[in-house]
């Protein structure tokens, strides 16, 4: 994950920030590793913000990620119970994938929070912040933080685009295992809506122009609420296969509460979380 500074960001807010990025959970941290990119004079700085393999697979399960063991069930992970997922022979570097060690890392960052000696940002004492408060989320809503983004892996990216162009079917395994389940069930709502509802629709829509008289005209609005109605009956369907089959039906947003929020932050009582 690439975190960008702002030009003018004092060098004591980023020593303090990279501090909390390292540091351990037990004082705030994320115990996640942190490397300078070289930049020109006047630029700001640039952070590479990355975890370990062992780290990757910690914080999965504190997230409650469901992936497909041995026996092909879809469950939540367990570090514990490592070999259930990866067997024997196989290697625990390639159960997670682009997208998921990307959410992780994202998930993280935002997860560090402001202690009761954290008043403000260091050198901003007008951005105060309260106990609890995502550190990151402040820093990006004050533009101190002007971008942050996950590199491109060139050569996966290289073959998905490979068989994305040349293949008749779109790849959605595909794109799920590199950009994440979101992107791919948008191209596969996509995929969906112009085999089953375009290409339906658009020959009743020829059909009314040219049969088209105060006669028939009722009859064509009924097949249009019909075919609209099937329509997301059977995407509603499609979804929740899909949602099923890669471990995201009973997934909620991951995202961080409005940085300017100010209240109590309190543990929910049905997750303990």
């Amino acid at each position: 994950m690439v975190v960008r500074f702002a030009s003018s960001l004092q060098p004591r807010a980023i020593a303090w920030l990279v501090d909390k990025v390292r540091g351990p959970r037990s004082h705030g941290g994320a115990e996640l590793l942190v490397r300078r990119q070289h930049t020109e004079p006047g630029e700001g700085v640039i952070l590479h913000v990355s975890a370990s393999c062992r780290k990757l697979l910690e914080l999965a399960e504190d997230m409650e990620l469901k992936k497909r063991d041995q026996a092909g069930l879809m469950r939540e992970f367990l570090f514990a119970h490592l070999r259930d997922f990866v067997g024997e022979k196989g290697s625990r570097e390639d159960l997670l994938t682009t997208a998921e060690r990307q959410l992780i890392v994202r998930h993280e960052l935002d997860n560090i929070r402001a202690l009761s000696e954290d008043p403000s940002i260091p050198g901003y004492p007008n951005f105060r912040m309260y106990e609890g408060q995502s550190i990151v989320q402040v820093m990006m809503h004050r533009a101190l933080i002007t971008a942050m983004y996950p590199l491109h892996d060139e050569e996966s990216l290289k073959r998905l685009s490979t068989k994305w162009y040349y293949s008749k079917v779109q790849p959605i395994e595909d794109i799920r295992l590199y950009f994440g389940e979101a992107v791919a069930l948008y191209f596969k709502f996509l995929d969906f809506y112009t085999i089953k509802l375009l290409l339906p629709l658009a020959i009743v829509g020829v059909l009314q122009m040219v049969l088209s008289t105060y006669e028939t005209l009722p009859f064509f609005c009924i097949c249009n609420v019909i075919a609209v109605t099937v329509f997301l009956e059977v995407w509603r369907r499609r979804s929740n296969e899909s949602a099923f089959q890669w471990g995201t039906i009973g997934m909620t947003s991951l995202d961080e509460p409005r940085p300017n929020f100010h209240g109590t932050m309190m543990r929910d009582t049905v997750t303990g979380r």
